[in-house]
């Protein structure tokens, strides 16, 4: 499983560094100890794809936390958006107002990757009595 995880993080533009595969690694077993716990110990085969999405969501989530991630793909978290420019007297505005920040193209990233996360885990959640 965590060489899809690695072509998916790949596949969204994040290039891997040395400390990388421990710290996949990790959330790698965090993550399917918390599924076989909701699911009565073992991993469904529907939440194959979403698990490693959830682990990716993680690590980038970890990394910004760090300060370790700078970009991934065409998103440069040290970057701010250029949302007017002012020249003497003439003002050029770009979107309207509407250009997001990397931090919000990030935050929309991470929250792809983990969306429906709830309603897939009630699909396979196994009620313990």
């Amino acid at each position: 499983m965590l060489e899809l995880i690695i072509e998916r993080l790949k596949g969204l533009g994040y290039e891997m560094t040395d400390g990388d595969s421990f710290t996949l690694n990790f959330i790698l077993s965090k993550e399917i100890d918390y599924v076989k716990s909701e699911c009565g110990g073992a991993v469904p085969d529907g939440l194959k794809y979403p698990i490693i999405d959830w682990i990716i969501a993680e690590f980038l989530i970890n990394k910004k936390g760090s300060g370790a991630l700078t970009k991934i793909g065409d998103i440069d978290l040290n970057e701010a958006p250029l949302k007017s420019l002012v020249e003497g007297d003439i003002r050029a505005d770009w979107g309207g107002g509407n250009v997001k920040s990397a931090e919000e193209r990030f935050d929309e990233l991470v929250g792809s990757l983990t969306k429906g996360r709830t309603r897939l885990m009630g699909l396979y959640r196994v009620m313990i009595w």
